[in-house]
This record gives C-alpha cells, sequence and structure tokens, in this order.
C-alpha cells in the first residue's frame, strides 16, 4: 500500500506502533530491572490496542451515523422520481444535498448510476465499502419491491423501515 493512500486510522495505529517500540527501547536502555521493563513493555503494548479501540469505535460510530441518514437519502431519490426526473437525473439531484456521514457515500453511488450503473449494484459496492448491516438489507428490499411497486414506491417503503427499526 501507498503511504499516500493510508487513512487517518491506519496512521493513528502505525504511529501507536511506533511510539510502542521507541517506548520499549528507551525502557530498555534505561531501567535495568525486569519489573521496570515489565510495565513499560505492557504500557508499550496497550497503546497500539488503545488507538485501535478507538479506530473501530470511531468506525462503528459515523456507520450509525450514515444508516441514520440512509432513509432520507431513499426519500429524495423517491421524491425527485415522482417530480418526473430519470433515476440518474433524480441521484444528480441529491448529490446537493447534505446527508450527514453519509454524504460522501451518497454522491459516489450518484456518481456511479449517472455513469450508468444500476442502482442495486451502485449500492451493493457501498455495501462492501461499509459493511452495513442496514445498507446490505436494504439493498435486497430494493431488488425485490422495484420489481414489484417500481422503485419510488420501494425506496419509500425501505426508507420506513429503517426508521421503524431504529425508532
Amino acid at each position: 500500500m501507498h503511504f499516500s493512500k493510508l487513512r487517518q486510522e491506519q496512521w493513528l495505529i502505525i504511529a501507536s506502533i511506533v511510539l510502542a517500540l521507541a517506548l520499549i527501547a528507551i525502557g530498555f536502555s534505561i531501567y535495568r530491572d525486569s519489573n521496570s521493563i515489565t510495565r513499560i513493555v505492557l504500557i508499550s503494548l496497550s497503546l497500539p490496542a488503545i488507538a485501535l479501540l478507538v479506530t473501530k469505535f470511531n468506525q462503528a460510530k459515523k456507520s450509525k451515523s450514515a444508516e441514520l441518514e440512509l432513509p432520507q437519502f431513499l426519500r429524495d431519490i423517491a421524491r425527485f422520481k415522482k417530480q418526473g426526473l430519470k433515476l440518474s437525473q433524480a441521484l444528480v439531484q441529491t448529490k446537493k444535498e447534505f446527508y450527514g456521514h453519509f454524504t460522501e457515500e451518497a454522491r459516489l453511488i450518484a456518481n456511479k448510476v449517472s455513469w450508468g450503473t444500476p442502482l442495486d449494484q451502485a449500492l451493493k459496492e457501498s455495501v462492501g465499502k461499509t459493511k452495513s448491516k442496514v445498507l446490505s438489507r436494504s439493498v435486497l428490499l430494493i431488488e425485490d419491491l422495484e420489481k414489484m411497486t417500481g422503485i419510488e414506491n420501494a425506496l419509500e417503503t425501505i426508507a420506513r423501515d429503517i426508521e421503524e427499526s431504529y425508532y
């Protein structure tokens, strides 16, 4: 992996590992008794673990926030479709909206669909990146409901379903 492509979370973990190794090296050079060295090693090894926990917590928090914004995104697509826009045009319109932590992903989905990718495929690709169970379930529902009711009704039904599961 190229260094410029590392995310902030990855840098945090790498920095904590480097700091831990530096503390261990300093501890070995300063202290000679085994109790002090043991303490320094334990403290040093806890740094990467704490960094990993913080990273996972932040990812879970962002994912939850994005899931809470998903119903509004789906409703906006349905609203624009009801106004007579094609799906790709409706998604382009959603790019102007703000969906919290889901905004970046919504814009990526809109770009993919505007380039000809089917909505369900763009959403599946997004599911792979976000690893969201709610988004995964929504994609399956969109595929099934779209065949029966049309995309507008499917999106509104899924938005309602997501909100009911959270509230």
